[in-house]
């Protein structure tokens, strides 16, 4: 499906503040986590799962995919008024800033629902590339085995 280019526009008009939303988020909350597994980091592997960098966690540059659930939920915020909210700068994104942060959750909700789909599927192939459980492993597998060890194998 070829999209016309006032549709293509509107569709990628948000991602760069999409992206950084997301990054500030997923930062937050792993500068904040109180008990890093040494076996498991959630949030490199969220990272992985992004294409922000690569099985040996450097930073890479790729495709982030369309983002169309938070841009959708961004242009509806515009819609029911928010962009009146606007400075007088045309290019100014600032009245986005109440919106935002539910834009990234969804993403993140949205990823983190796709990781489980692959999980659980065996994928092995995501967006071009070896998948999130492909490439580093399914989360928590150590744990679980670290936790039926510790109860005898009940669990």
């Amino acid at each position: 499906m070829t999209l016309t280019p006032s549709i293509q526009s509107t569709l990628t008009r948000y991602h760069r503040e999409i992206l950084a939303e997301m990054r500030a988020a997923l930062q937050k909350v792993s500068d904040i986590a109180t008990a890093p597994d040494e076996n498991f980091d959630f949030y490199a592997y969220m990272r992985y799962h992004l294409g922000w960098v690569d099985t040996a966690f450097a930073s890479v540059a790729s495709n982030p995919g369309k983002l169309l659930r938070p841009t959708l939920l961004l242009l509806a915020y515009e819609a029911a008024g928010a962009a009146g909210l606007a400075s007088d700068t045309p290019a100014s994104t600032a009245y986005l800033a109440r919106a935002l942060p539910a834009a990234a959750a969804l993403e993140l909700t949205h990823n983190f629902t796709l990781i489980h789909d692959d999980i659980e599927d065996g994928d092995v192939e995501r967006r071009h590339r070896v998948s999130t459980p492909g490439a580093l492993g399914r989360p928590g597998s150590r744990r679980r085995a670290s936790y039926r060890g510790e109860t005898g194998g009940r669990a």
